[in-house]
């Protein structure tokens, strides 16, 4: 047997050693769920375009997500599936960072926050054909990790049946969403606190359009812009709302609180901060994508290192000898070291999305406590 073979589970068949070790990082799903996103990512549409600029790089993204878009038979199915939707941003991630980062808020915190809620026979076929992009305003400008507190209000009026969605003071502005023009009509789930009869019975999401087909802000809704940054090229806006009337529908409703047409409140849940991260809990599951985009990015940076070392030549230990950069052991032992950790980080990860795949809802339910913002 060569150096570059092993045994296959005692049976007398080899392997090369690269294929194993692809199987064992891949926990055998290379083939299937990770190839149709490494084919997707690697062909001519998500390539790499020189001289772009800021503004150029979010439209780009847009357009892939659009294209990623096609690709996806029902947004709500990937956002159910954390095999899935963690597959997606491991590849997404070294190919368009902007694109990677609107691809999570679309199908895990916008379309994942509805897929957990009651449907309440919403027509989300504008979102689910790409028409309409959604994004996802939690946190405001004064109220980063404790947005529990979170002061936006959506008062109900019983009388018409609607909702009053309002910022009542600049602190209170949701705080970089990707509300820009950019990609056209957009439309969010928003976190708000849900008044009733002067009641108010903690934060809820409601489900808001947000801007018309040319991206402007549609009436009641302010959009301003935030400077670039040195991070992924997104749209991020602050956003607020003036007395904005939505449906009844519009409340994300389930089991953690539930509102009847006529204006009686009631929830499974007495506390009103378990209410709130029962209506958030996509940010658990944010987490788990945000890990994997991390390391589909390391690994990426890491083969590009270690090829490059193998074909980048440089003065041997002997006079006129030329040798790779791997050959020195001040160079390659770094790398190995990084080849190690940067498996057992991939490794751990997916452990950790199988169990939280395979968790119930009181385990969720925990996991959720566990990482409260």
């Amino acid at each position: 047997m060569t150096a570059s073979q092993i045994p296959v589970s005692g049976s007398v068949s080899s392997v090369p050693v690269s294929a194993a070790l692809a199987d064992v990082l891949f926990a055998g799903q290379l083939r299937t769920t990770h190839d149709r996103w490494r084919s997707l990512f690697s062909s001519a549409p998500f390539r790499f375009q020189e001289g772009l600029t800021h503004r150029e790089r979010i439209r780009l993204s847009y357009d892939r997500l659009r294209i990623v878009n096609e690709a996806v038979e029902a947004p709500q199915a990937l956002a159910a599936d954390p095999v899935e939707l963690t597959a997606i941003h491991e590849w997404a991630g070294a190919v368009d960072p902007g694109m990677a980062t609107i691809v999570s808020i679309h199908y895990n915190l916008f379309h994942g926050s509805l897929a957990d809620h009651d449907a309440a026979g919403r027509d989300l076929g504008e979102y689910v054909r790409g028409d309409r992009i959604g994004t996802f305003l939690c946190t405001e400008v004064a109220h980063g990790n404790d947005a529990v507190q979170m002061e936006t209000t959506a008062t109900y009026d019983p009388a018409v049946r609607e909702f009053v969605l309002h910022t009542p003071h600049p602190d209170a502005a949701k705080f970089m969403p990707n509300t820009g023009p950019a990609g056209g009509a957009k439309g969010a789930v928003v976190a708000a606190r849900l008044i009733v009869e002067g009641t108010d019975h903690g934060v809820f999401l409601f489900l808001v359009p947000l801007s018309d087909s040319d991206g402007s802000p549609l009436h009641g809704v302010g959009v301003r812009p935030l400077p670039q940054t040195t991070s992924s090229p997104v749209d991020h806006c602050a956003t607020t709302f003036d007395n904005v009337r939505l449906p009844y529908g519009a409340l994300l409703q389930g089991d953690h609180g539930r509102l009847t047409p006529e204006g009686e409140f009631t929830s499974a849940l007495g506390s009103s901060r378990r209410r709130f991260l029962e209506s958030i809990g996509r940010v658990t599951m944010g987490k788990l994508c945000m890990t994997a985009h991390g390391l589909g990015v390391m690994r990426h940076a890491l083969d590009v290192a270690m090829r490059y070392a193998h074909v980048r030549h440089t003065s041997g230990m002997t006079k006129g000898q030329r040798v790779p950069l791997i050959a020195h052991r001040g160079h390659h032992t770094p790398l190995l070291d990084a080849v190690a950790t940067t498996y057992a980080a991939t490794l751990l990860q997916r452990s950790v999305v199988r169990q939280w795949d395979r968790a119930g809802g009181e385990e969720r339910e925990a996991y959720e406590r566990l990482t409260a913002v």
